[in-house]
This record gives C-alpha cells, structure tokens and sequence, in this order.
C-alpha cells in the first residue's frame, strides 16, 4: 500500500489513475503498469468514525474526487485492452482490498434493501459464503458513496466483457478466474453479464442460479430507478455519457428470467438448481421457500399462447397458497395506503374532471379503505399518517368532482370532516419535519388547496376562517404558498386574500419574535446567560392574536403598511442593541414565511385590476427599498455572504411585477436595487437574471421589455457602485450573458435583440476589448444561433482586441476558435477575407489547434 504523502501524492496519483498516462507503459510492460496502478490506488483503510462518508474507509485513495465512476474513468479500461489476465488479476486484488476494509468498517452493517441472509453459492451440494452484502453487490453501479476508482474498475471489466462477447471472442478463462474469486463485487458484475449474454448461464455462470440471495437481489435492484446514479454530472455531456451506461437496455433485468426457462427445460443449470433447492430448503428459518418453488419446474403448467407457442404459468404448492393469499392482501392494502398520497397528488394537480359515475365509485372505495386503518408499521414513524390519506381524498372530490360533492350531503360531510379533523387534532409529525418540507403528499398541502373552495361558498363560516388563519400561519412555507395561490384563484375570495396578506406581515414579525424568544430561552438554558432575558421582550404574540381575532370576525383592513415602516417599527426591545443595520431586517421578520405568503403577488399581473396592481407596485417598491437598505458594504467595501432563498424568491417576484408593468411604474422598483451595484454583485445580479428570465419565458417578450433593458443600461452607466472588480459580472448579467450559461436569448429572440440596437452592441463590444475573461461570453454567444446574425460585427471588435493585445486569454481563444468553427460551416465566405480571416490568422500564428484545423479546411475548400 502506498505510504505517500505530502504536497505532490495527490498529483502524482491523478495523473497514474487518470484514463491514458500508463498506456504506453502497459503496452510494453503491463505487470509493471499494474503495479504501479496498485501501489498508486491502495492506501491505509482510515479508521472509521461512524459517519459513513465515502473514501478512505474502503482503503482507496480519496485524493480523486473528482474522476468519473464510468469505464473509461481510471486505469483498467487500458490494462483489459492490452492485457486482459494481468487486468483480472489486477482487479482482484483491488477488490480484495477494498472487501476487507468495507468488512471491518461500519459500511458492514448497512444495506440500503436487506435481504436477510448472506450472499452463497452453491458448490458440490455445500453452500460457499460470497464476501459482501446487498450494497457490495452493486459497486459496479457507480454509488456516489463508493470510491470511483473502486466503481470505474469494476466498469472496466464489465465494458471490457461486452465488447468481447460482441466481437465472439471467447472469455472462458476470464470468466473462471473471476467465478473462483468468491467476490461479491465481482459476482454483481458477472449477474448483469448474465443478463447481458443469458447463454453464459449454459456454461461458466450456470453457478449463479444456485444463489437465492443473488436471485432476490437481482428481483429487488430491477424495480429501482436508474436516476441515482446520475447524481453528480458535471456537465450535459457527462450526463448523456453516464444515461447511456446506466440504462442499456438488459439493465434492471433479473437474471431469474433467463434462468427459469433453463430450469424448465433441463441441462446444466437445472442440475445445479435442483442441487440448491435442497440446500435451501434446508434453511432453519425457511427464508428461501418462495425461492426454492419459483425455481421448482414441478411448480409450472404449459399453456398454449397460440402460433404455436408454449408459455409457462407458475402454481404455487397448496402449502404455499394460503400464505401467499394472505401476504398478496396486506401488500395490496399497505400499497394502496403508501401510494395513495402521491396518486391522489397527481389526481388534484394534473387529473382530469371526474365525471358523477366516476366520483360516485371514488368515493365508495374510498370510504371502504379508511374503514380499515393502515398496520401501525405504516404509520408509526410519522411518515404517512391516516389524515395525508383522508385529506388527499377530499382535495380530489372537491377539486375534481365538485358539481357531484354538492349535490351529495354524504360526500359533503366526509370532505369537510376530513380536512378539518386535523386541524382539530394535529397529528403526529416525522423526525425530519422542518419548515421547508414537502408538502405535496401530506394532509396540510392538501387542505391549503381543498379549503378555499369551502370557503368561498361560504365566506363568513367562523370555522373555516379559523382554519385558514392556521393555513396562512402554517409552519410549512410550501403549505402556506399553496394556500394563498389557492385561494386566489377563488374571485369570491378577494378581499380576504388581501385582509390575510395584511396578517401575514404582522405574522412575520411574531415568528421573528418567536425565534428571538426560543434563542433567549435556550441561552439561559444552556449557558446561564442572563444578559438577555426573555422578560425583557416585548409582547408581540398579544396584539398578533388580536389581528388574528380580527380576522376571524371580518374586521380586520386590507391596506398593507408600508413595509419599511413596518421594520422601522419593530419593537427595539426585540432587537438585541448589537443588531446592525444589515441585519435589522431579518430579525424585524421571518423573511423565509414572508416570501411564501407573499409570491402569489407577483403572479398573474396580466389580468389584475388596476387598483389591486397598484397595491402591489407599491408594496413591491417599498420592499425592493428595505432590500437593498440591508446591504451594507463593510470596511473594505464587501458585503459577506450571499442571497438567501427567500432573498432569492422576494428578487425573483420583484423582477416578475418590472417585466408585467409599464417601465415608468417599475422604476421605483429596481433602481434601488441597482443603485447597490457591486459590492452586493451577488443580489443585483440574482436580480438582473431574473429579470431577464420573466422577460425571456414568454414569446415574444412583453412589449416594453427592451425598454425596460435599455433604461437599466443607461441608469447603470452613472452609477459609482458599478466600478470595481465585480462590475464586470453586473454588465455581463444586464447583457444576458451572464458566465455561467444561464439565462440565454435563443433564435426566437431575434426581434428583441435588434429592439435593443446599439446600446446592446456598444456594450458588448467594451467587454470584448477588454480581452479577458469577460469577453468569452460574448464570443460564445456569437457563434449561437442568434449570434450569428451580429458575428460579422463582433468579429470586428474582436480585431479590434488583437490589435490592442498581443495575446488572448486563453479561455477567449477557446471560445474564439470555437466561434470560428461555427463560421466555417455556417458562414465560410466570412473566413476567406475581412475581419474572420484576421482573427483565423492570429489564432493560427499562436499555434492554435482547432484555428489550424479550420485553416486547412478553408484552404482545401479554396
């Protein structure tokens, strides 16, 4: 094992794992190749400390983070190319390693679908213990929480496997090599091999039908998604790449398909099955006697299919079938309640109108269902409770049938009931509920859709009001924007919406308040700080309830304070003395409840009534103000941190309500924000992007957008805080071109990029000559479709930057030679003379590999 260290190891071994570097090494030596690839990737297993973090624990190095769990991503792809017995041999000894530290780590103890006995084959009538567990046997699969190295050479195998059965060459001694190794890493590859090539089962990999571990794993790993290993692609290409190993066609197919047929029809393998079955019945516990009659052929009937052709239908022995009976009910019954929260979700959200029949015979099996409670192991964790279930059923009959529940007293109660009994009687919550949880399946989302449409047939109902006050204040933040968006979609509801966003700023103040009361409480609690006592807060829970009282009675206003008076206003005794300026505004209030409550506003302007519009441009202004008053630079002009997701979520609305209103109204908007410039670059640009991400989603862009555009460039320019190191970003993202890709103008767009004209170009053109990174977006977006309809001018600010620097940055090369590939099929005239063919010929005097290709293709084309 290796015992290098220091500044150059991670280095040194990047480059001896790394896809290629050892190639000419193992052409001419591939022991010595193999053993520097040893010595390079096994290290020292670290001690484990319990938390199950990937790596070292398993005794390969972690100093490649950063390598792709694919075949080609190490080594071993090269060493089975050249020389496949050095590679197995190789392979064994890195799995070998890796097995014995997973066995003394705590890796040992966890599978993430159990099977409830060790992996065996069955040898010469005795059973032979495989090393690994459920987990081991898919290392192959590339799991994030494996080391990639491990994943990528047991890839390389597999690859190098397929590509030689493809080509008919034979495998036999790989195969019995690898058979002989007693390791499950290996045996998971050797079952997907299987499936690849079920005629090896005749042979070399007959033995694996004598493992029912093996044949149950299979069984359980076909029904999961091949999502989880996507995780982790850096790139589009990357994610292709990884789409297409992970889900080739014999993915996910159980190796008992391919077996039973040979079971069924005699041969080796039968033999070697019949032998297993015998080992398997003879179990203590009888965990294998579904597998040993699945695998019985005397268990299968011939049935004639027609055309001639024979299928087999399995008959489980009498002994079998009250069990099987009585296990089919309870899976149907734990299905239907473990599935029904998410079926019922997708009926309310995409389902269409039940017709009276069809809500008729919902509401029946419905009710025949919660007749029967779910076993409590369903429900004892929190994590699915008889009310999601409930609530869920009455969302659909109201939001799908409602025509039907009001013409049905039954069906009226039962909805009503369902949805209210919770509120009621809370029930329990899972050990992992926080105020961002989910809420798609759980009885609060279902109620925050369901309840305004009671509420709006009956608008005064003291009950309902009660409940919405809960809807509105819920501590779910998913659960109180469903409400509100819910609840505005009902006209009846109007001013109550209003009356409820006028509550909600109040509400946010009393969970600020709350939260500096529970943070005081557990201070003196735990530390006996008694500098800042709960008693010195003041009452804000009193008056909170007051408005909530309020409510419930129809008396409360609609007119929202103005929302930086409302902060100023905060009770300085809920304030610690200590509280800066920048901080003010997230201690005044909960800003993550507010952005909930509040994001209905800053949808659906189009169609709002000029008065209600006018509510929120003014609300919108103040807020956009308190924003960008709490982004105070420090000493040295920085401001720390970055936006927060409900910073995030207030910019994102504020950029929806100045792409909706007319530009004079949205002034007041974003100029304050782009007053702040850089020094909080982080938020303007946030801003900036979603601007033009409400500008963009629609086709064509609103009619005032590029004035809207045009307005914020010519405001920019005058503006002291747009100097400095992070203004650049600020102009890239005021142009669309912000450097990470996101968002774009597309070819549909053509229409608004020449509305933007010269102001656009001008200021495109100032950051090409800059000839840094700063230009390369620019560039790149030129050879996009829409681009290439001002190349020829950017071409010419690009001249202009090679005759004012003697070398591009590198980046802007790349992204230069890449605009010029994309002219040379597009628009290759433009590369024979004129500004191209300057900025093609600097490329090549710098050597330039892909300018050089595209200059030899000019001149062959000449």
């Amino acid at each position: 094992m290796s015992e290098w260290s220091g500044l150059g190891a991670a280095g040194l071994r990047q480059a001896i794992l790394s896809p290629t570097t050892l190639v000419p090494m193992i052409r001419r030596s591939p022991e010595k190749a193999a053993e520097l690839v040893l010595t390079a990737l096994l290290v020292e297993p670290r001690v484990d400390d319990g938390l199950m973090m990937p790596g070292a624990e398993f005794g390969i190095t972690d100093d490649l983070r950063s390598s792709d769990a694919l075949p080609e991503g190490g080594p071993l792809l090269a060493l089975f190319n050249h020389a496949p017995t050095v590679a197995v041999h190789t392979l064994l000894q890195i799995v070998e390693h890796a097995t014995d530290a997973w066995r003394k780590s705590s890796w040992a103890d966890f599978e993430d679908h159990s099977i409830g006995a060790a992996f065996e084959i069955v040898v010469d009538g005795k059973s032979v213990q495989l090393a690994g567990n459920a987990n081991v046997v898919r290392w192959y699969r590339g799991d994030p929480r494996v080391p990639s190295q491990l994943s990528a050479a047991l890839m390389a195998l597999e690859r190098y496997l397929y590509s030689e059965l493809d080509a008919g060459s034979p495998v036999d001694d790989l195969l019995e090599l690898l058979v002989s190794s007693k390791l499950l890493a290996i045996y998971g590859v050797l079952a997907e091999v299987a499936s690849y090539k079920p005629e090896l089962l005749d042979g070399q990999l007959a033995c694996l039908g004598t493992s029912a571990a093996l044949i149950l794993e299979g069984r359980l790993a076909s029904v999961q998604s091949s999502s989880f290993y996507l995780l982790g692609a850096r790139s589009q290409t990357d994610w292709n790449r990884r789409k297409q190993w992970h889900e080739m066609p014999h993915r996910g197919v159980p190796i008992e398909r391919f077996l039973l047929p040979r079971i069924i029809q005699g041969g080796r393998v039968a033999d070697l099955v019949k032998d297993a079955r015998r080992v398997w019945a003879a179990d203590p516990n009888d965990r294998w006697r579904f597998v040993v009659a699945q695998m019985d052929p005397a268990n299968y009937q011939a049935s004639d299919l027609g055309d001639g052709i024979t299928g087999w239908v399995f008959t489980p022995p009498q002994t079998l079938l009250a069990e099987i009976e009585a296990d089919s009910k309870r899976l149907d019954s734990d299905h239907w309640w473990t599935s029904a929260p998410w079926r019922f979700s997708k009926l309310v959200d995409d389902g269409d109108y039940l017709e009276n029949e069809e809500a008729h015979a919902l509401f029946e099996e419905l009710r025949e269902r919660i007749e029967t409670p779910p076993p409590d192991e369903l429900i004892d964790a929190g994590v699915l409770r008889v009310e999601d279930v409930k609530c869920g059923a009455a969302a659909v009959l109201l939001v799908r049938a409602s025509a039907w529940v009001s013409a049905t007293p039954d069906a009226q109660a039962f909805c009503r009931a369902a949805l209210f009994e919770p509120f009621a009687n809370p029930p329990r919550t899972h050990s992992f509920d926080s105020n961002s949880s989910p809420v798609d399946g759980s009885w609060d989302g279902f109620a925050a859709t369901a309840i305004p449409l009671l509420w709006a047939s009956d608008i005064s109902d003291r009950e309902t009001r009660e409940v919405a006050v809960r809807l509105a204040t819920h501590p779910h933040y998913a659960t109180v924007q469903r409400f509100f968006e819910a609840a505005r979609r009902q006209h009846e509801l109007r001013h109550e919406v209003q009356r409820l966003e006028v509550l909600a700023l109040h509400w946010a103040r009393f969970a600020a308040w709350r939260s500096e009361y529970r943070f005081r409480q557990e201070n003196a609690s735990y530390w006996g700080d008694a500098s800042s006592s709960v008693a010195d807060l003041p009452d804000v829970a009193g008056p909170t309830q007051t408005l909530i009282q309020s409510f419930v009675e129809e008396t409360l206003g609609v007119d929202i304070p103005d929302f930086a008076d409302f902060i100023a206003s905060t009770p300085e005794g809920m304030l610690l003395t200590r509280t800066k300026v920048s901080t003010r505004l997230q201690r005044s209030v909960s800003l993550s409840y507010l952005a909930a409550a509040w994001s209905h506003m800053w949808t659906d302007l189009d169609g709002m009534r000029t008065a209600d519009l006018g509510r929120v441009v003014a609300v919108a202004t103040r807020l956009a103000e308190t924003l960008a008053a709490s982004w105070v630079p420090d000493d040295r002009g920085h401001i720390g941190g970055t936006p927060t997701v409900s910073e995030r979520s207030f910019l994102r609305g504020l950029a929806k309500v100045c792409v909706r209103v007319s530009p004079m109204e949205s002034r007041s908007i974003w100029q304050p924000i782009l007053t702040a410039g850089a020094p909080a670059h982080y938020w303007v640009e946030d801003f900036l992007n979603a601007v033009w991400i409400a500008g963009l989603e629609e086709h064509p862009s609103p009619a005032s957008f590029a004035s809207l555009i045009k307005e914020m460039m010519v405001f920019s320019e005058n503006q002291a805080a747009w100097g400095g190191f992070h203004a650049s970003g600020l102009r890239l993202s005021l142009l669309c071109l912000h450097r990470y890709g996101y968002p774009r103008m597309t070819s549909e767009h053509g229409d608004l990029l020449a509305e933007l004209g010269i102001e656009w170009r001008d200021r495109a053109r100032a950051l090409v000559l800059t000839g840094g990174h700063d230009a390369t977006p620019v560039v790149r977006f030129l050879a996009t479709d829409i681009g290439l309809s001002i190349a020829a001018e950017g071409v010419s600010w690009l001249v202009d930057t090679i005759n004012a620097r003697t070398s591009l940055d590198d980046d802007l090369a790349q992204a230069t030679a890449d605009l010029l590939v994309t002219l040379s099929v597009r628009e290759p005239e433009m590369l024979r003379t004129g500004p191209a063919a300057e900025v093609l010929a600097h490329l090549v005097a710098m050597q330039n590999p892909v300018a050089l290709q595209v200059s030899a293709q000019i001149v062959r084309h000449a």
